[in-house]
C-alpha cells in the first residue's frame, strides 16, 4: 500500500507537470482563479485516490466502491469542466464594428 501512495503522488504531481507544459507550449496564459481551480481537481483526485485506497486497507473493499463511485463520478464531471472550460477554452475572435 505504501506503493499506491508513492504513485499517487507521482501521478497528481505529473498532471501539474502537464498542464503547465501545455500551457508553456501554446502560449496561454491563466489566472490566478484558473489555477485556483485546476490545482483543486488534481488535490481531489489524489484524495479521491488515498480514501479508496485507505478504506481497501482498513478491509472494507464494498464501501471503498461505493465512496470511490460517488466521489469518482463528481471527480469526473468537474475534470471535463475544468478541461473543457479552462485547459481547452477557445478565444473567440469575433469582429464587432460599430456603425
Amino acid at each position: 500500500m505504501i506503493l499506491l501512495h508513492l504513485f499517487t503522488g507521482v501521478i497528481s504531481t505529473s498532471l501539474l507537470f502537464l498542464v503547465i507544459l501545455f500551457a508553456r507550449s501554446r502560449n496561454k496564459k491563466f489566472t490566478a482563479l484558473n489555477w485556483f481551480f485546476i490545482i483543486a481537481e488534481i488535490i481531489y483526485l489524489a484524495f479521491i485516490i488515498e480514501l479508496v485506497a485507505g478504506f481497501i486497507e482498513e478491509g472494507a473493499p464494498q464501501a471503498a466502491l461505493v465512496i470511490g463511485s460517488i466521489f469518482g463520478s463528481v471527480a469526473v464531471i468537474g475534470a471535463v469542466l475544468v478541461l473543457r472550460f479552462i485547459i481547452l477554452k477557445k478565444i473567440s475572435h469575433r469582429n464587432y464594428e460599430t456603425e
